[in-house]
């Protein structure tokens, strides 16, 4: 999925004609050219004399030839650094119709990609596959841009949205391409790769019957293709005698067998607590990386089943054990996400308490507010676990019976004194320093506005 040296240099070819400033065009030819050390000269002029004074839309240029020219030097982390400047300034005025800022959007994708960072590049890459239909048919690293998004969404475990994605690029494959090419083929073996995960190996298998079909009537031979078409086939056939209904039986029976080790072990004891949290974390996993079609009744059961042993058990029995409000808080995004991973909404990887705390800055805090158990969860940089602080159930049955309707009940809800004051007191003593707060609430505690409790 690498586009070569000489995509870069058509692309650049095409400023030529557009560039504001003369200073660029210098930098440009000598990258033409092949004066690398001369260009790397022209750059540092540039940078001296006149990037203070450049508009975005000239600045988006200049850090794209940066960024092709620390390419062709060999430094890819700088190079990345630039290409990423330019994308970000390109979008500040709105270069949804250059050349260069596709590369740019593609390089970058590339980066992430190769760095396994399939949620950012899956991020850029459905900006990019929404640029002009002009610009994309100009492009030649298209059918890459399209395979390596599509890549990365079954990367995700997204399979349910690849067949769109693929649809949409392979007129562009067509176009850019022969089926002399070995990368004419990308792009439609990830559509068939995605209807296996699916568990749908005839639609994949009548892909495959028609690429291998396109593949010998183009007379190419490569071998590594040929491998490649025979791989998928048999893992078609394993499919095929494959019982789906058996396999997820089978899941249920693993969760069974760990469930009842638990039962004889206290989550209190260290070694009772690694078992326990083995039971969570195989229940999570089944739901965050099992394929399953939201619309079949079968599976609804099935992740309901795994949903209602996850809740109900860590409700009833884990207070006090260590780690616990980690459970808690990986728990609660689990149930939020779930839905929304299978139906393609969210392009991210499931994610545990640590992500969000990596995401945020010392004077940031991320609150989830439960129920079942009915608590405060909040995550700050660099704390060892989330602060968990119950709330009472008394206050929760005043918040649960609050009148969100009449005008004056309202009034009253959010005055001093009151639940919500009474709620977010229980908190305000561990948001010392904060200034920037991150709150979703789940249930009861979704109706209201906190921004208003005074």
């Amino acid at each position: 999925m690498r586009v070569g040296t000489i995509v870069i240099l058509l692309i650049v070819s095409t400023l030529l004609p557009v560039l504001a400033e003369d200073e660029l065009n210098v930098i440009y030819n000598y990258i033409v050219a092949g004066d690398l050390v001369a260009a790397e000269r022209a750059t540092n002029d540039f940078e001296l004399n006149s990037i203070n004074t450049s508009n975005d839309s000239v600045l988006s240029d200049f850090y794209y030839l940066k960024g092709v020219l620390q390419e062709q030097k060999g430094d890819a982390e700088n190079a990345i650094t630039s290409f990423i400047k330019s994308y970000e300034l390109g979008e500040n005025v709105n270069y949804n119709s250059d050349l260069s800022h596709l590369d740019a959007m593609f390089r970058i994708m590339r980066w992430f990609f190769e760095h396994d960072d399939y949620n950012e590049c899956a991020v850029i890459g459905k900006k990019a596959i929404k640029m002009p239909e002009v610009v994309l048919e100009s492009y030649p690293g298209t059918p890459y841009l399209f395979s390596t998004l599509a890549t990365s969404m079954s990367s995700l475990m997204k399979y349910a949205v690849v067949p769109d994605i693929v649809q949409k690029g392979l007129p562009y494959v067509q176009s850019i391409l022969s089926p002399q090419d070995e990368s004419y083929y990308e792009l439609p073996i990830c559509e068939a790769v995605a209807y296996l995960m699916m568990q749908k190996p005839e639609k994949s298998d009548s892909i495959l019957t028609e690429l291998k079909y396109a593949y010998s009537s183009s007379g190419a031979v490569h071998p590594n293709l040929e491998a490649g078409f025979e791989a998928l086939g048999q893992e078609i056939n394993k499919s095929r005698q494959t019982d789906w209904a058996i396999k997820k039986e089978r899941e249920k029976e693993a969760i069974e067998s760990i469930g009842s080790k638990i039962l004889l072990a206290s989550p209190q004891s260290p070694e009772g607590c690694k078992i326990w949290k083995q039971y969570f974390q195989m229940i999570r996993g089944t739901l965050e990386f099992y394929y399953f079609n939201p619309t079949d009744v079968e599976d609804e059961a099935f992740w309901d089943w795994c949903l209602a042993q996850l809740i109900t058990r860590f409700y009833v029995c884990c207070d006090g054990m260590p780690g616990r409000s980690c459970e808690s808080y990986n728990n609660v995004l689990l149930k939020k996400n779930f839905l929304e991973y299978h139906y393609g909404k969210l392009h991210k990887e499931p994610c545990t308490w640590e992500t969000v705390a990596d995401m945020l800055d010392d004077n940031e805090a991320a609150i989830e507010i439960s129920q079942m158990p009915d608590e405060f969860l909040i995550v700050k940089k660099g704390i060892n676990e989330p602060i968990s602080i119950p709330i009472d159930s008394i206050l929760f049955e005043e918040l649960s019976n609050a009148d969100i309707h009449d005008a004056l009940a309202i009034s009253d809800l959010y005055s001093e004194n009151n639940s919500l004051h009474k709620l977010w007191l229980i908190v305000e003593p561990y948001l010392e320093g904060i200034e920037t707060i991150y709150l979703s609430a789940s249930h009861v505690f979704a109706r209201f506005n906190y921004s208003a409790i005074p």
